[in-house]
């Protein structure tokens, strides 16, 4: 099988995100610090639950897209004082960054978590991800058509550290010929953008496709659609 590729640059993911939530553990105590004084930042109860406020940011810059989005409606889906964004994201590109650090570990984790490094177990578990969590397919889908620096930033943080996971498994299948003649990178690619256009769209791609409107059955009609023949074909013969 497939070497795994080394882990270097999932450290330096990993590295951001404990820094980032060192940022916010640091502030939330400055907080409770300065409400003892009766001054400071946004006065809350309790502290910020990064991982709702971080799914509401998504589906909002999602649907809204960057320019669309405003902090203020964020914090209000996720149930927090707006002021608190500000404090602990700095602006709305922190705010923005902070999803796409959080999609790419959730996304390097389940990969590198696989005991199996053949092909069609990452396929079935990059398309199990994303309909699990298809705000974050949304979000990549509308980010990846942008012009300027977020989309570099995207490729950066999420779409690099996943090509060194996901590209040399392709390429290996590829050399025991269960890809025909594609391309390994463009394959990677296509795959990518068919996988998180469909579940963006699939509201779209229901008028000609209804299969897609199945619930569980959503993922298993993608898996069949988008993981190769060949790779069935192999795993049914073994």
């Amino acid at each position: 099988g497939a070497q795994r590729p080394p882990s270097t640059w999932h450290e330096i993911l990993r590295n951001r995100i404990i820094n980032r939530w060192l940022n916010i553990a640091m502030a939330d105590k400055q907080t409770k610090q300065e409400r003892k004084r009766g001054r400071g930042r946004p006065k809350s109860d309790v502290a910020p639950d990064t991982d709702v406020i971080l799914l509401a940011a998504a589906r909002i810059f999602a649907e809204h897209g960057f320019d669309g989005a405003t902090t203020r409606e964020v914090a209000r889906t996720a149930g927090v004082n707006v002021a608190l964004l500000s404090y602990h994201y700095g602006s709305k590109q922190g705010l923005w960054e902070a999803v796409v650090d959080r999609i790419a570990v959730a996304v390097v984790s389940r990969l590198e978590s696989l005991p199996d490094t053949g092909l069609r177990p990452v396929l079935e578990s990059v398309i199990d991800l994303f309909c699990d969590h298809p705000e974050a397919a949304s979000f990549i889908a509308r980010e990846m058509t942008q012009a300027g620096e977020r989309p570099e930033y995207l490729h950066d943080a999420l779409g690099t550290p996943i090509h060194r996971h996901v590209v040399p498994i392709v390429a290996q299948a590829a050399r025991d010929g269960l890809l025909g003649e594609a391309d390994p990178e463009l394959f990677f690619f296509t795959f990518s953008h068919a996988l998180t256009m469909t579940i963006a769209m699939r509201g779209f791609v229901e008028r000609y496709a209804p299969v897609v409107s199945e619930d569980p059955g959503f993922r298993d009609h993608l898996k069949r659609a988008l993981i190769p023949a060949t790779l069935v074909r192999t795993v049914s013969a073994e």
